[in-house]
C-alpha cells in the first residue's frame, strides 16, 4: 500500500514560488519527466488549451502536478475532472493514475491583455517515493491584436458608354 502525502493536490510547488520543488516531502527524480505542449503564440485575452504529459518509466502508480503562469491565468478546461484551481495555480483533484507510465491532460490558459512574454510552469511528482521533478517550461509569446484595412475596396463606380458594340 502506498501513502500519497497530498492526493488532493497542493500549490506553491512550481518554479515560480519555490526552489525546492515537492522536496520537502519527496526526493527529486529525473527519471519522472513532463512537458506542456500547445501553442508557443497566443493573442492577447484569447484562451487556448494546453496539453500536460507526465511519465515514469516502468510506473504504473499515482502522481499529482502543479501548474502556474506568471501573468496569464489557468482554467480547468477540459479536463476538469482531474484539475482544479488552488491559489491561481492548478493541481490535481486526486492522485492522477499513471496508467502504462504516462498520465495526460488539458488544460485551459487566457493570456493576458497585454502584449508580452508569459511563462507557465510545471511540476510532477510521482508516488510518495518516486519522487517529483520539475517540468519543461513553457515560454507563451502574447500578441496584440492587429487589424487589418483593405484597400481593395472601390472608392467610386462608374459605367462608360458601351461602345463598340458589343463590347468587352
Amino acid at each position: 500500500v502506498m501513502v500519497y502525502t497530498y492526493p488532493g493536490g497542493i500549490s506553491g510547488r512550481t518554479k515560480k514560488t519555490s526552489t525546492s520543488g515537492c522536496g520537502s516531502c519527496h526526493t527529486q527524480n529525473a527519471a519522472i519527466t513532463s512537458a506542456i505542449t500547445g501553442p508557443d503564440t497566443v493573442t492577447a485575452g484569447a484562451t487556448v488549451n494546453f496539453t500536460v504529459t507526465i511519465t515514469r518509466s516502468g510506473s504504473n502508480a499515482k502522481a499529482g502536478m502543479d501548474i502556474a503562469t506568471r501573468l496569464g491565468t489557468l482554467g480547468v478546461g477540459p479536463s476538469s475532472a482531474y484539475l482544479q484551481l488552488s491559489s491561481g495555480e492548478l493541481i490535481q483533484k486526486q492522485a492522477l493514475n499513471l496508467t502504462s507510465g504516462t498520465f495526460t491532460c488539458q488544460f485551459a490558459y487566457t493570456a493576458p491583455a497585454a502584449a508580452g512574454t508569459d511563462t507557465i510552469w510545471l511540476t510532477s511528482a510521482v508516488g510518495h517515493s518516486n519522487g517529483w521533478n520539475w517540468g519543461t517550461e513553457k515560454r507563451v509569446i502574447v500578441r496584440s491584436l492587429t487589424t487589418v484595412n483593405n484597400e481593395n475596396t472601390p472608392v467610386q463606380f462608374k459605367l462608360n458608354q458601351n461602345y463598340p458594340n458589343p463590347f468587352n
